[in-house]
């Protein structure tokens, strides 16, 4: 799951950029957005690390996060549905226009209500980054890894990844919105 080793270094700054240039190809090529999706997933397992990576969008009604993309399918399968209301963490996230960190199992513990469930995959930390477009968070994506893991730079790194995922969803809602062009003679 996670192509990155214990002794990490700064981000190379040519590596983001090789990366978030494979994932903007797919953007641009593909209307599939679970292509981007494991584009991004590719791409953060090398930059970022991750034990479990998982893409969560806001319900139409804005009442709860579905799970669009998880890189494990067993432990969070895609489909899922997380309710907002009542949950005062899931709130900060969708408030949230900076990515979020809990760096170890004490901050898990106290923000998510399915900590036991992420403990049992080994991971004792998260970084909840927004997905947002044009001022609107959309929803989040989220990397979980042992305790200690994040550093600020995964933040700024994982955020570049998410505004992708961010423009795929706007783009893909100005579609399904937008009336067939038609043909007209000048």
């Amino acid at each position: 799951m996670s192509a990155a080793s214990d002794a990490r270094g700064p981000h190379d700054p040519a590596d983001v950029l090789a990366r978030l240039a494979d994932a903007s190809a797919v953007l641009a090529g593909s209307a599939d957005d679970a292509a981007l999706y494991a584009a991004v997933q590719d791409a953060l397992a090398a930059l970022a690390g991750f034990r479990l990576l998982t893409v969560l969008r806001t319900t139409p009604a804005g009442d709860g996060l579905e799970r669009m993309h998880t890189s494990d399918l067993a432990a969070y399968p895609a489909g899922g549905v997380k309710p907002v209301g009542g949950d005062a963490w899931l709130q900060c996230l969708l408030t949230a226009s900076e990515p979020q960190l809990s760096p170890d199992a004490d901050a898990v513990r106290r923000r998510f209500f399915d900590a036991d469930a992420v403990f049992a995959l080994g991971c004792q930390s998260a970084l909840n980054v927004p997905v947002r477009f044009r001022g609107r968070t959309l929803g989040t994506l989220n990397l979980l890894h042992r305790a200690g893991w994040y550093r600020p730079s995964d933040s700024a790194t994982c955020q570049l990844f998410a505004n992708l995922i961010g423009a795929a969803w706007a783009a893909g809602q100005a579609a399904a919105t937008r009336p067939a062009p038609t043909l007209q003679t000048l």
